[in-house]
């Protein structure tokens, strides 16, 4: 009874969370545009050389899904082509990326080397959403506060549409999606939501060195998204690699160290000075 209660749980929970990962796909093709089926494809996650296999189908389509952000270089190998490797194609999260390319007839012993744009028009999904990456939430001050102290997701700020209701921008329940009311954004990580479904108050705060990236999505977007007022934020936290890496963090905070406000007096306030002086006290007789 228990086992069957587990599995129930675990079955409901992978049917609520949404998707975060991205796919990389696309069609090959030879000089002449005929499509090259049962082409061999082999993706390799540069991290963690992750490697992910497949074949083109007889339209020379392709597709690898379920792939976590990060850099992949992609091999395509077909008997009677040269072996044609792509390198350094950035995967942002939730992004479907697509490599349409034509291979050059000569033995598979020959190599193609091709450096990937970073630079790519979606034209796979009509969604709109910006990404703010690993190098940003590394690179960019970010705001602390006593109560719940560094938080990356206010870097959403930062984006195209995405306001404050609020007066200062030190809470991400006061942020607007796309015209949205505050607290009726959806907010997930790693697919799972962290919104309080009492108040719709986001309750989670991560450490900014746990999240590898984030997007903001606003309308339209996919159905799966559901669950919110404007738009839906999606994060990824990170993952390990192959290298021995790691980070520290300290936060010493003391006025004699900050700088002057912009908006004060360049000169300090005049202290005067006024003695006092006590009178002469009468003699006794």
């Amino acid at each position: 009874m228990r086992s069957k209660c587990v599995w129930t749980f675990l079955l409901c929970l992978a049917a609520f969370a949404q998707s975060y990962t991205g796919s990389i796909g696309g069609r090959v093709i030879d000089s002449t545009g005929a499509a090259v089926p049962r082409a061999q494809v082999t993706l390799t996650e540069d991290s963690t050389n992750t490697i992910f296999k497949t074949l083109t189908n007889d339209s020379g389509d392709f597709v690898v899904s379920y792939l976590k952000p990060g850099t992949y270089h992609a091999e395509f190998a077909s008997p009677g082509f040269k072996e044609h490797v792509e390198t350094g194609i950035q995967l942002q999260i939730n992004q479907q990326r697509r490599l349409d390319l034509a291979l050059e007839v000569g033995q598979v012993s020959e190599r193609v080397d091709v450096s990937a744009s970073s630079a790519q028009i979606n034209y796979v999904s009509p969604e709109i959403g910006q990404v703010v990456d690993a190098d940003q939430l590394i690179n960019l001050p970010e705001l602390a506060s006593n109560s719940r102290g560094r938080s990356p997701f206010l870097l959403a700020k930062l984006l195209p549409g995405v306001t404050s209701n609020g007066n200062t921008y030190t809470n991400i329940n006061s942020f607007s999606f796309s015209g949205g009311r505050k607290t009726t954004n959806e907010i997930l990580v790693d697919g799972l939501p962290t919104t309080n479904p009492s108040d719709e108050t986001y309750t989670l705060t991560p450490s900014p060195d746990s999240i590898h990236e984030f997007k903001v999505l606003t309308t339209p977007f996919s159905a799966e998204y559901g669950h919110t007022g404007g738009g839906v934020m999606i994060a990824t936290s990170r993952s390990g690699s192959n290298t021995f890496h790691g980070s520290a963090y300290d936060l010493f905070r003391n006025r004699i160290l900050n700088t002057r406000d912009f908006f004060a007096a360049t000169q300090g306030a005049t202290k005067t000075c006024r003695t006092i002086r006590a009178a002469p006290s009468a003699g006794r007789s």
